[in-house]
């Protein structure tokens, strides 16, 4: 399941779709338990060009339609979680 999460952003990237935070970190997070550094911080490099189109509207708090609980401002950049998950998958990459 980990690798077909990877195969469909990666698809969305290739077709132009612009991945969201939640997008970005479901990526990392595979990345992470595959041990995939590479692909890490190419998903963490996407993540630092989240807050690039400066649109400050509320759609940028809700994913998918739904309110992020607990979010107290858009995500836009890599956050703690983020860096973890691409430090972890460089700590789990076989070489």
């Amino acid at each position: 399941e980990w690798t077909e999460l990877l195969h469909v952003a990666k698809a969305a990237v290739e077709y132009g779709v612009r991945l969201d935070g939640m997008a970005l970190t479901s990526a990392l997070h595979s990345c992470q338990q595959l041990g995939l550094a590479d692909e890490a911080l190419e998903y963490l490099e996407h993540m630092k060009h989240l807050g690039d189109d400066n649109n400050d509207n509320k759609e940028e708090q809700t994913t998918r339609g739904r309110q992020r609980k607990g979010a107290k401002q858009p995500l836009r950049g890599p956050d703690g979680v983020a860096y973890r998950l691409a430090i972890s998958a460089c700590a789990r990459s076989p070489g």
